[in-house]
């Protein structure tokens, strides 16, 4: 039930934002997007005209469109999604290192309600962010299990890739 109040939580955050519009840089993501014939050209093609590489968050712009079209409230929820999935994975990163419950659950919601990430989870073009957080928390977790003889570390290596192609600072 304590992992319920974090889903809560976050969307109770959210709430008043899931009927708002695209803003700034969303347009340029979402033109990109729906312009892109081929997804798998984000991995050997720059098409940010920047020093960025960021091709597994760009395919989950270039899907999400395609699934959620132009909704802002769809792609809002995409957001609210991941944010739940980062502050459920901090608190289990938590319990698992500490054997505190009450304390993993208390920093999950914490997380969920603190204004640094809920105001980049309520800017869709953070969405960088949002998926490269989820990646590290995820290869944290992972090699919490690998230690521990619990989890495979090819895990590990999965969550490490996919969190070098949504933000270069996850490499870090």
């Amino acid at each position: 039930a304590a992992w319920f109040v974090i889903i809560g939580l976050a969307l109770l955050a959210f709430w008043p934002a899931l009927n708002s519009g695209f803003a700034g840089d969303d347009w340029g993501f979402l033109a990109l997007s729906r312009h892109l014939d081929w997804p798998w050209a984000l991995y050997y093609y720059d098409h940010s005209s920047s020093y960025f590489y960021r091709p597994h968050t760009m395919l989950l712009w270039w899907l999400s469109v395609a699934a959620l079209g132009l909704h802002p409230t769809a792609h809002m929820a995409l957001n609210l999604g991941l944010h739940t999935i980062n502050a459920l994975l901090l608190a289990q990163i938590i319990v698992r290192t500490t054997r505190h419950e009450r304390l993993g659950m208390a920093i999950g919601a914490l997380f969920a309600l603190h204004p640094a990430a809920v105001g980049t989870a309520l800017w869709l073009s953070d969405r960088f962010d949002l998926l490269a957080t989820a990646a590290v928390l995820w290869a944290v977790l992972g090699m919490e299990g690998a230690l521990a003889g619990t989890a495979k570390r090819r895990w590990v290596v999965a969550a490490a890739v996919l969190a070098a192609g949504a933000k270069e600072t996850a490499v870090v």
